[in-house]
Order: C-alpha cells, then structure tokens, then sequence
C-alpha cells in the first residue's frame, strides 16, 4: 500500500478554488492529519509525509518510502482520501448539460 496523496499543476491556478480544497482537507479527513499546500504544484498530502520528507533532506520520495514501513497509516490514509475526494466532488458545481439533439 502506498501513502495517498495527491498533486495538480496549473497553468494558470485559481486561487479562488483555495477555500475548497482547504475545507475539504480540514473537514473530510478523520484517520490521520492532512494539509493543503501551494507552492509550484498545489498539494494534499498528509502532514506525517511533509514531516518525513523534511527529515530525509526534502526528497519526497524518500519520506514516502520511510512511510511504506506503516501499512496501518497508509491504510488509514487511504480511507481519508476517499472521504478527501467525495469532499471534493460534493463542492464542485454541477456540470452543464449539453442540450438533446432532435
């Protein structure tokens, strides 16, 4: 199992889509602590990741790998993104309808 996480580069970044991804990560979550973070690519990670990684010199790979050693915190991770996820399904805006052909 691997740690969940997950990552979007923009071209050009919305910033009013910020609150959204901030609230589902602060309200969704109920396993293990999550963040929000922007720098080159916008990121929901959680916050034991972004520790580890910082602990092995900023290499993010390396920080997964360290985390791949706790199946129950990946597992635990898991169950979080998926409510993550609906979280973030639910704020979306319905999608247009295209209009019927006759």
């Amino acid at each position: 199992m691997q740690v969940s996480h997950l990552g979007w580069r923009f071209v050009e970044p919305h910033d009013e889509f910020r609150p959204v991804f901030e609230e589902a990560v602060r309200d969704a979550p109920r396993n293990v602590d999550w963040q929000f973070k922007v720098k080159r690519n916008w990121l929901i990670l959680p916050v034991r990741l972004t520790e580890e990684t910082a602990r092995c010199g900023d290499d993010f790979g390396a920080g997964k790998s360290r985390l791949l050693e706790d199946q129950e915190f990946c597992l635990a991770a898991l169950a979080d993104m998926e409510l993550i996820l609906q979280a973030l399904e639910a704020a979306a805006p319905p999608a247009p309808v295209a209009p019927e052909t006759p």
